[in-house]
């Protein structure tokens, strides 16, 4: 049996993207993945961003630049409102993440097994 994937999820923003972060971890664990409690524990580090007005714009962009300098070797996943209000600088900034936009929460669990080819068939999920 291979070695359970660990996840470190972030969640920035108002009660929506809180639920989302929730939405995202009830789905990952599902799908045993493991979540963990510190970056430094994890395999990957999923940011669910928030990008309502500058200071949090600004915020993000210092996270997600920080992260990819103090963890090389940790594989980054950007979501929430950033993917779709500012894909142009989120490609600028994050060069070596992956991005998935907020409307697509029941996909986490299927990006995480292609990026360490542990495909399995996913639970169905249903986007509204």
């Amino acid at each position: 049996m291979s070695e359970q994937m660990k996840v470190f999820i972030e969640s920035y923003g108002c009660t929506f993207n809180q639920a989302d972060g929730q939405i995202m971890a009830g789905n990952l664990q599902e799908n045993d993945i493991e979540l963990v409690d510190s970056i430094d524990e994890a395999d990957v580090v999923i940011v669910n961003t928030c990008y309502v007005k500058l200071p949090t714009e600004d915020k993000m962009t210092y996270r997600i630049q920080r992260l990819q300098e103090d963890h090389p070797d940790k594989k980054i996943i950007v979501g929430g409102c950033m993917v779709e209000i500012d894909p142009i600088k989120l490609d600028k900034i994050g060069p070596n993440v992956s991005w998935i936009g907020p409307h697509f929460l029941c996909f986490y669990e299927i990006l995480l097994r292609l990026f360490f080819r542990r495909i399995v068939f996913p639970n169905v999920c249903t986007l509204l």
